[in-house]
């Protein structure tokens, strides 16, 4: 489940599984699933998190 939090004043949803950080919530949710799925990360959810 995502969790929401914040950073640097801004909301941002964060992946429970690896904890990253992203500005919407779907990148979140697409990075848990994948995770969940594969047991790995994908490269074209995880450009989309915060640095």
């Amino acid at each position: 489940m995502v969790k929401e939090a914040k950073h640097k004043g801004k909301r941002v949803f964060v992946c429970e599984r690896c904890g990253f950080r992203f500005l919407e919530k779907k990148w979140a949710g697409a990075c848990e699933d994948w995770e969940r799925t594969h047991l790995s990360c994908n490269r074209e959810v995880v450009k989309h998190a915060l640095k």
